[in-house]
């Protein structure tokens, strides 16, 4: 009885826009309302931040390289799944072993990462590799040869 007069409010206030139908259709299916982008902008940055820290205190494993750092993290509205990316400085063997040791670890990392932020769920932790830095590096080695061929101008 109370959920049809609740409905049938907020039918006469959503008329016409789906917003209504899909949050019922949500609520019937078990789902959660999706939160604001402000807190999952700040679980972010903190699965980021404790992520980078179990990486260069705790993990022990030869194959991860010193030169490992991570860049961001995108958690998932539902905060099931976390991509994190990584971005290693070196060659390509030791990007593959470094993604390797990241991934073999992952759970590790998980267990970590629910020690250390309380959330209801711990996110699954998923590495992608991150060139972002030695792309930045490129185009500065760049901009630099093309200033020494002007006569060392700068811009």
């Amino acid at each position: 009885m109370r959920d049809t007069r609740i409905r049938s409010r907020l039918r006469g206030l959503f008329q016409n826009t789906g917003i209504l139908e899909s949050w019922i259709r949500n609520l019937k299916i078990g789902r959660c309302i999706i939160m604001s982008k402000h807190r999952i902008n700040r679980i972010s940055e903190e699965v980021k931040r404790v992520v980078s820290d179990i990486i260069r205190n705790d993990l022990n494993d030869p194959r991860i390289s010193t030169m490992c750092s991570v860049v961001s993290a995108e958690v998932t509205p539902d905060l099931r799944y976390a991509k994190v990316y990584v971005s290693v400085l070196g060659n390509n063997e030791e990007k593959q072993s470094t993604m390797k040791g990241l991934s073999s670890a992952a759970g590790f990392i998980r267990r970590e990462l629910g020690k250390n932020i309380e959330l209801r769920y711990s996110p699954e932790v998923i590495f992608e590799l991150d060139n972002s830095i030695e792309h930045g590096a490129y185009i500065n080695k760049l901009i630099k040869e093309v200033n020494e061929k002007d006569g060392g101008e700068s811009l």
